[in-house]
């Protein structure tokens, strides 16, 4: 809102007026009974000062329905945990935000299809978390702690260390 502003700012700006909106709107639509959320699953239930990202993605994947192998649309599997994504066209990678018994995020449409699924399960990982707000809009290279717990629980989310090693395993026998 200010001249001076840098871009950054813009566009974290920007990120979270579609964000707002976003939950205006799935507010709505749980109001009127369109969207039902989730009852929380008792296998996804950590404690806020001990995660352990591995195990958190391992107890997702199983929720999900995907102990292994492609977990499929990533709204799809979003919708599971009773998190809401909608694609914006913004810079910004994405942001959450959670709300009463279930979260929105907004995700960029202006990356590769690779890079919004990566965001779309990191911003899940915030969801799981119960992480109130989150924006990746300007986030410095110097990450703290509770986002690199974030990224390991991606990397397991996605690709799940055992399926890497059970495929290579296989390719090994067959030459």
């Amino acid at each position: 809102m200010e001249e001076s502003a840098d871009e950054a700012s813009r566009a974290r700006y920007r990120l979270d007026a579609r964000l707002e909106e976003h939950a205006r709107h799935a507010e709505w639509l749980v109001g009127h009974g369109y969207l039902v959320p989730p009852a929380s699953d008792v296998r996804l239930r950590r404690t806020p000062d001990l995660v352990d990202p591995v195990a958190l993605a391992a107890a997702a994947r199983q929720v999900a329905g995907c102990p292994s192998g492609p977990l499929g649309a990533p709204a799809d599997v979003l919708e599971r945990f009773g998190l809401y994504p909608t694609a914006v066209d913004e810079a910004a990678e994405g942001a959450s935000l959670l709300l009463k018994g279930y979260g929105v995020a907004v995700i960029s449409g202006q990356v590769t299809p690779g890079r919004r699924r990566w965001t779309a399960a990191h911003e899940l990982g915030h969801h799981l978390m119960q992480d109130e707000y989150h924006s990746d809009a300007g986030v410095a290279a110097g990450r703290d702690e509770g986002e690199r717990l974030i990224d390991r629980f991606v990397e397991e989310f996605l690709l799940p260390e055992a399926d890497v090693r059970r495929v290579w395993s296989d390719g090994e026998r067959d030459g």
